[in-house]
């Protein structure tokens, strides 16, 4: 369901809501446009109508879900990171914030010996999400880091890795239909060797594949046929193109345009960008305001949504990098970056999905750089979050009166609702809506009591 959504928004609104957001590179003005945003795209009108007797009714209106997506990766459960004693805190910690999660599918140990994979353990963990009201995505489908490329495929030629390749991202696709519908179908392709390359040193170390000169970027036709066999095996998926480095690095920005421009020219089915927020310095960098709009600004010009696929601030210590501030990443600044880098993202209306990049310090990529330290407990920035996606951006409203026609209207965030009708100080109805069905009923919601 997320996924038509996303078509039917990059077909009607995007176009349209990309030419209002180009401000002045001045701070204030840029959170300033990002707070109207907010109120003005990540809301919507609403009403309700009452049928029946109203005397003595009160209404209350409760947002149960946010429709853009917040999320984080759940590996932990994947791979049994958590303990068993505390996998229940870890699941309670993560719905509290998050109503998106992203699955690991690296290769090298998804498959780590050819034919057997983690399929199912991810299946259990998928069917979790679901239950729990959770949109979930697959990383990465396809990458030329050694993660991407398991040892095993040095028994086969280079051709026939490549359809092995392409062979993996139709079947994992087609094997997870409507059970993730989301997808990074290639990973950071401006920075990595060309598929050809990788496998010709299959043996080579993964930095090597970062500086070689024959880029995948460079031969864009493999790039295309990932997402033309993703795309083949489910037509209503979003597929995804995943780049880092971009956000602070210039240079980077417009090698990642340009390929784009390029996939784009091949009609290729990339249906959102993906913006990784860290880059070579890991977490270490804070950007500007100004760095952040640009980017966003610049991708706009594809009518694509855009993604914040991998934030990792940290907070152990390490000196802040970039010019833009100075000291160092303590768990306090860790939380006033998350704050500015939710708020704007949130605040543009192209972005749909902002995703941090481990959950919990006790099993992270970079040292401290989890949102709850290494027994769960709750860090600064998880209560900055908390604050944001709870309170701040989530509609509460009670002690509603109808009026006597029964038509009661709100504006709230957009997302599904309960609304609970009490009478005589009693209540006497609940009712639970789904935002895309209130889109197909005109956002109008009719009750009887």
């Amino acid at each position: 369901m997320k996924s038509l959504f996303f078509t039917f928004f990059i077909l009607i609104f995007l176009p349209e809501l990309i030419a209002e957001n180009s401000v002045s590179n001045n701070e204030k003005d840029i959170f300033k446009k990002a707070y109207s945003n907010i109120e003005k795209y990540r809301k919507d009108d609403f009403s309700v109508v009452l049928k029946g007797n109203l005397k003595n009714v009160e209404v209350e209106v409760q947002q149960t879900s946010h429709e853009f997506l917040f999320g984080c990766i759940i590996f932990d459960l994947v791979n049994h990171g958590s303990a068993p004693e505390d996998e229940e805190l870890f699941k309670e910690r993560f719905k509290q914030l998050f109503n998106f999660a992203v699955f690991p599918f690296y290769w090298a140990g998804f498959e780590p010996k050819e034919g057997e994979t983690k399929e199912e353990i991810i299946k259990e963990v998928v069917a979790w999400c679901a239950e729990n009201g959770i949109t979930t995505k697959g990383h990465p489908l396809a990458w030329t880091h050694t993660a991407g490329t398991p040892s095993w495929l040095a028994e086969y030629s280079v051709e026939e890795t490549k359809q092995l390749q392409l062979n993996r991202i139709e079947q994992i696709v087609s094997s997870f239909k409507n059970q993730i519908d989301i997808w990074d179908v290639l990973n950071e392709a401006i920075h990595t060797v060309n598929w050809d390359a990788a496998m010709k040193e299959n043996n080579i170390d993964q930095d090597y594949r970062y500086i070689g000169q024959n880029f995948m970027s460079d031969k864009p036709g493999f790039i295309d046929s990932c997402f033309q066999w993703a795309y083949k095996a489910n037509p209503n998926a979003d597929f995804i193109l995943n780049e880092f480095d971009i956000v602070y690095n210039e240079n980077s920005r417009k090698r990642f345009y340009d390929l784009v421009e390029k996939l784009q020219e091949l009609n290729t089915p990339v249906t959102g960008l993906g913006i990784q927020a860290h880059e070579p310095y890991k977490g270490r960098i804070y950007y500007s305001p100004q760095q952040i709009w640009e980017t966003f600004e610049t991708y706009s010009d594809f009518n694509l949504p855009l993604h914040i696929t991998e934030l990792i601030p940290v907070s152990n210590g390490d000196s802040i990098m970039g010019g833009y501030k100075t000291g160092t990443w303590t768990e306090k600044v860790q939380a006033e970056f998350a704050e500015m880098i939710f708020t704007l993202s949130f605040g543009y209306p192209a972005v749909q999905s902002v995703n941090w990049w481990g959950f919990s310090d006790r099993n992270i990529w970079q040292p401290k750089g989890g949102l709850v330290d290494e027994n769960l407990n709750p860090k600064p920035v998880y209560e900055t979050l908390d604050k944001l996606i709870n309170k701040e951006w989530k509609t509460s409203i009670t002690g509603l009166k109808p009026p006597r026609n029964g038509n009661l209207e709100f504006r709230g965030f957009k997302g599904n609702y309960q609304i609970r009708i009490k009478q005589n100080g009693k209540l006497v109805k609940t009712v639970d809506v789904d935002y895309m069905e209130l889109i197909d009923a005109k956002k109008q919601v009719i009750i009887k009591l």
